[in-house]
């Protein structure tokens, strides 16, 4: 039978105020997360199945104090680590490009570049950190690129990701001289295997995503076609959980059309395959954004080398991309039409279905076209088919840069202000935002922040809270107030692995039923069946194990009945 646990929350109105009352409700003043002389750089997001938010950095100081550091902050923004965050080694030294995910325990993984003195160059290291901000791993962290093969820098490794295993374990891939590397970690430290992806040639820009069953997908910039005169293309490969690569060896082309295709981005299709971006020179002029999704054997689905985003021609820049939820995926990215101030970058949308349709205008959505410049766009998914999307903004003053966000759902229509809301305008600059999901169509953002040393060095790290309806502010509910009416919210997260939380409100008591089922109508858990006094409740369901794909959750309470889809992905 599968485990459950019933936690009675008084009041989901009340609870959901009191879960931000932590948060500032000014996006003048935002909340402080690491601050102080030195510069921070490289930053990470990510938010667990409970709606903690973690946030990882490195910091720029020359002195002890350098280093890599992660802080978590509860669902009510309150820090629940050491103020500053907990640096995960002790040596001064280098560090680059922290990545980080969760150990399904309240606690996460940590994988940075770095540079120590007892080393001949970089090499990756790693580091878990418990729920209640102790390190788990050796002091100062474990070589990751030494556990791989004994052999060190020479191989020059670099892009560190991670993804939870599903089993309280985490995958750490990374780019060296030599391919694309995929390692299994076990929550102890452990090596469990350790595989090439492509073994002869350089990779780069490598980034993963879970196949839904227990493995991974890669998707990597690639260079094996530069001998023959032609520039970088994008590969893939599936991994299984026991470190079996799956597809073609050395890779599944996504696209190999002429001149360049780099960065790509990826997400799970839901279906043991994955939905890659990239962008894209093929016509010698424009960088131009494509898109291709791979079933679970590697065979593209779509056009050859890629569907087309849009049909402006333009050249188009930072190109990102979340799931839709329903197999395909949503882009945003910046590209300059000719408007604005002298032709100056706008944020613009799109979103392809798992069956290749371009579900928006030809040209994409408008998220923000203000006359200022809008650079630096990212986006994650609102859990109901839509995404929030986020950027730094120089509509205000021309000199200072903000931070603005929207929320665009699955039709291709904002859900905020037109060109978007103020998440941050303090004084100074707010630059490069990273975003991770909330509940009900929230989301966290942090940035880099210039409001206390000024100029355009020496960031500290600031974050908000915006809710699903694009306000930072807090509404205060009566405490003796109950549910006025039955209601059934989105699981989150959602897709999710192992387990997601789902909320529901009853105004009255009465018997409850709240059972999921699976794509044939058969029930696979019962998280509810009792009388209930009239309040709100979340429950939360550990899917460890059921199988990766399409669930629904159905609540009854007398006449009332509801049903939601949810998404689990292995």
């Amino acid at each position: 039978m599968k485990r459950f646990v019933l936690v009675y929350v008084a009041l989901l109105t009340l609870c959901s105020v009191t879960a931000r009352s932590q948060w500032s409700n000014n996006p003048a003043v935002n909340n402080p997360i690491g601050v102080g002389k030195s510069g921070r750089y490289d930053l990470f997001t990510i938010t667990d199945a409970a709606g903690n938010t973690f946030v990882t950095w490195y910091d720029g100081s020359s002195d002890s104090k350098g280093g890599v550091y992660v802080q978590k902050i509860t669902a009510a923004g309150s820090l629940a680590w050491t103020v500053g965050g907990v640096r995960v080694d002790s040596i001064p030294q280098t560090f680059q490009k922290p990545a980080m995910t969760s150990d399904g325990n309240g606690g996460v993984f940590v994988t940075w570049e770095d540079s120590r003195s007892d080393n001949p160059g970089p090499n990756i290291y790693g580091q878990h950190i418990s729920t209640n901000g102790a390190v788990q791993w050796i002091s100062n962290g474990l070589n990751l690129t030494a556990s791989f093969t004994g052999e060190l820098s020479f191989r020059q490794p670099a892009n560190p990701q991670m993804l939870s295993d599903g089993s309280n374990g985490t995958y750490v891939s990374w780019d060296d001289a030599f391919g694309s590397v995929l390692m299994r970690v076990a929550s102890n430290g452990s090596l469990t295997w350790a595989t090439k992806v492509d073994t002869v040639y350089g990779a780069t820009d490598t980034r993963i995503t879970s196949d839904g069953s227990g493995g991974v997908i890669l998707a990597w910039t690639d260079d094996r076609n530069i001998t023959s005169g032609d520039l970088a293309d994008i590969y893939a490969q599936r991994v299984n959980s026991s470190g079996t690569p799956m597809w073609t060896a050395g890779g599944v082309v996504v696209s190999n059309a002429t001149n360049l295709q780099e960065y790509p981005q990826i997400v799970s299709d839901g279906s043991g395959g994955a939905v890659i971006a990239l962008q894209d020179f093929r016509d010698g002029a424009h960088f131009q954004g494509y898109v291709q999704r791979l079933n679970a054997s590697g065979v593209p689905q779509w056009t050859a080398n890629g569907l087309a985003l849009t049909t402006t021609g333009n050249s188009i820049n930072n190109l990102v991309m979340c799931s839709d939820g329903a197999g395909g995926g949503i882009l945003t990215w910046e590209e300059s039409r000719g408007t604005g101030m002298s032709g100056s970058d706008n944020i613009y949308a799109q979103r392809v279905d798992v069956s290749g349709q371009l579900k928006w205008t030809s040209s994409g959505a408008n998220v923000c076209v203000n006359t200022a410049p809008q650079e630096d766009p990212e986006i994650t998914s609102d859990g109901s088919g839509g995404a929030v999307i986020v950027w730094d903004d120089n509509r205000n003053t021309g000199a200072n840069i903000d931070i603005y966000a929207q929320r665009i759902n699955g039709s291709g229509v904002a859900q905020w202000t037109a060109d978007g809301v103020a998440v941050s305008s303090a004084s100074g600059n707010q630059t490069e935002p990273v975003i991770t999901p909330a509940a009900n169509g929230a989301a966290v953002i942090f940035w880099y922040d210039f409001r206390t040393n000024g100029g355009n060095s020496n960031a500290d790290i600031y974050g908000q809270y915006i809710s699903g309806n694009g306000t930072v502010s807090v509404v205060r509910e009566a405490k003796d107030a109950l549910p006025v009416s039955f209601n059934l919210a989105q699981n989150f997260p959602n897709p999710f692995n192992p387990s997601t939380q789902i909320q529901f409100a009853v105004p009255r008591a009465g018997a409850v039923s709240l059972k999921v089922y699976d794509v044939l109508g058969r029930e696979v858990a019962t998280l509810v069946d009792q009388e209930l006094a009239a309040s709100s409740y979340s429950v939360t369901w550990n899917a460890g194990n059921a199988a990766s794909g399409v669930y629904f959750y159905r609540l009854v309470a007398g006449s009332y009945s509801e049903t939601k889809r949810m998404v689990l992905m292995k």
